[in-house]
Formats: structure tokens, C-alpha cells, sequence
């Protein structure tokens, strides 16, 4: 998805094809144009604009045009904002709701989003074991991955910083 690796040139020609050729398509007109228009905000660094976006689309949670997606943003966009509570409830929503896309990458991700919101929170303990949860159900990864790279290295840099 062009949104997801930041091309916010072909996301926004994407978008506006979709809209052209599907302007009263639910799915495609409000749905899939509102979370591509959240990841581009994501992306820009503007979690706030990008929760706005999204709650427009809350209805639609754990769907099965959504599943947990609009979720894990919702996280996301609380991180950018330092909103550790609301992160940590739409994380865990995320993880405890297997049964929708059951095997989405989104739920692992979830486990990342979850300890950087404990970090945030001071909760070394809680952030310790969601980093753990994660580097157990992505022990095969490719190490070099980024997100993989990113939690091995938050992970020790907690696990050597707190008691």
C-alpha cells in the first residue's frame, strides 16, 4: 500500500481514482480513502489529524472490510500524541481480537505500539514483556527488518537502563 511506505504522491492518485470510479461505494469511497488518508497523516508526523480521520470510520471496527486496522492507527496516532492510555486500549484491542484477520501483520505490530506506550507510561515492567511477546512471535523475522531492528534495540536499551 503506497500510504504505508509513505508515496504520498500514488496514495493520493489512488485515492482519486477510487473516488472517480466508486464515488457512493462505501468500502472503497469511505473506508479505504479514510485510512489511506490516516496513514499519509501518520506519516507527516500528524497523529492528531489522522485520529480525527479515523473516528470517522470507528463504526466499522473489527468488520470485515476493517478488521483491526483502524485500531492499530487509532494506536499509532495516540502514540504520536504521547497518549499512552488511549494507545495501550487500542493496542490491546488489536492483540485481544484474534478472531478478526487472523493473520494480519497488524496483531504482532500491536505488541510493538504496546511497550513504547508502557515505555511512555514509566511502566518498564509491562513494556519489557510486550517487547518479549513480540521478539517471541517474530523470533524467524529477518533481523534486519526495521521494525525487528527497532524493538531488539528499545528492548535492551530498557532492559539495561531499569532495574
Amino acid at each position: 500500500m503506497a500510504a504505508l511506505c509513505n508515496d504520498t504522491a500514488q496514495a493520493q492518485a489512488v485515492m482519486d481514482e477510487i473516488a472517480k470510479l466508486y464515488p457512493k461505494d462505501t468500502v472503497d469511497a469511505v473506508i479505504v480513502s479514510n485510512l489511506m488518508k490516516a496513514y499519509l497523516e501518520l506519516n507527516r508526523g500528524n497523529g492528531a489529524a489522522a485520529q480525527q480521520i479515523l473516528e470517522s470510520i470507528r463504526t466499522y471496527d473489527l468488520g470485515l472490510f476493517v478488521g483491526v486496522e483502524r485500531l492499530y492507527l487509532s494506536g499509532e496516532a495516540h502514540l504520536q500524541q504521547k497518549m499512552a492510555k488511549e494507545a495501550v486500549q487500542d493496542f490491546e484491542q488489536v492483540i485481544n481480537n484474534r478472531g478478526v484477520d487472523p493473520f494480519t501483520v497488524l496483531r504482532p505490530l500491536a505488541y510493538v505500539g504496546l511497550a513504547r506506550a508502557y515505555v511512555l507510561m514509566n511502566d518498564t515492567a509491562k513494556a519489557r514483556k510486550a517487547y518479549q511477546d513480540f521478539l517471541a512471535l517474530w523470533k524467524d523475522a529477518d533481523p534486519d527488518l526495521k521494525v525487528v531492528a527497532e524493538a531488539k534495540k528499545e528492548y535492551a536499551d530498557l532492559t539495561t537502563s531499569a532495574p
